[in-house]
This record gives structure tokens, sequence and C-alpha cells, in this order.
């Protein structure tokens, strides 16, 4: 989810097929759509893009802040004119050459990262990152780590890899159960 530097993207589907829009307004009450950073330090949109097969969850570990080192789903930010399904497709084949279709808006996550020690309160946000977590399917490629990612792996509820980044356990649930 950090910024990468501008490299030459491959192909990938840009929105969902017709009929498959996401409504922020009303898949995700409360989100709104006015979530870019801006000078006054709002928060920053990204996407998850959650895969499921056979029971288990597409993870990468990050290689970038935030919360590196960690597994979480493939994702990104949001860029200006981007839709957060075209998004999540996007990331989905950046961090792991899989394509992805019919995004369905699953849940939000708020990763809030606090100021490391510029009040001795503890008072104050470093960053505050808005995550949509969209569920998607597996419409074909070969798994592989690429971008940002440095592994990939499917894993089970049951057997997440550790460190987990912000939700993923819960996250996961509502993507099998769904």
């Amino acid at each position: 989810m950090a910024s990468r530097p501008a490299a030459a993207k491959r192909p990938v589907p840009s929105d969902p097929p017709e009929g498959r829009t996401i409504s922020l307004e009303t898949d995700l009450p409360g989100t709104g759509r006015h979530s870019r950073p801006t000078p006054d330090g709002a928060p920053l949109l990204s996407v998850l893009a959650v895969v499921v097969h056979d029971g288990a969850v597409l993870l990468v570990r990050r290689a970038n802040p935030p919360q590196a080192g960690a597994w979480g789903f493939p994702g990104g930010k949001v860029e200006l004119g981007e839709t957060a399904a075209a998004a999540a497709l996007r990331e989905l084949y950046e961090e792991t050459g899989l394509h992805g279709g019919n995004p369905r808006a699953l849940a939000a996550v708020d990763l809030i990262e606090p100021v490391a020690s510029a009040d001795p309160q503890g008072r104050g946000t470093a960053a505050h990152h808005l995550m949509l977590a969209l569920r998607l399917d597996w419409l074909g490629g070969r798994p592989a780590a690429a971008d940002d990612a440095l592994e990939l792996c499917w894993a089970a509820p049951d057997r997440l890899p550790q460190p987990l980044c912000a939700d993923v356990a819960r996250v996961a649930c509502a993507a099998l159960k769904g």
C-alpha cells in the first residue's frame, strides 16, 4: 500500500463486468466516497483483493509499509479516478499475476497508525488507511509473488501465517462465509 515508483503496468481488466458495480453508500454504509489523502490529513483510500479457493484465502507477505513483513491480502491505494473495483483487480494482478473478476464489497478495515513519539501522551495520528475489502473470483493466471509482495500462500482460516496485517482473520472468515 506504499507508494511505488512508476513502472510499466501489465494489462488488467479495468472495471467489473456490466451489472457488477459496487456502491459504497449501499454496500459499505458510512465509508463515503471522498477518502482521498488531502493536505488536512484525511484517510488514504486503499483496497484489499480477497480471493477464496478450496476453503482457503490468498495472502501475500508485504514488502513495504504499512505493516511490512506481515501477511495480508493483496492490495494497495486507489488511484485518483479509479474505481475501488478496478483498483482491487489491478492490485491482485500486480502482486500475484492472477486475473480476478466479479468484485463484491465485503468489509471495511481502518488501519490507524499513531505518531511514534511526537507526543508524550501518545496523542495524534501518523496515518489513517481506510481499506475496502472486495471479494474477487479467481478467473485465471498462476499465482506468483510480484511487485511489493515478498511471497504468497493459500491459507485456511484456522492456519493463517503470522504475523498478520490488521483484521485479516475477520475478513478471511467473512469471505469464506459468503
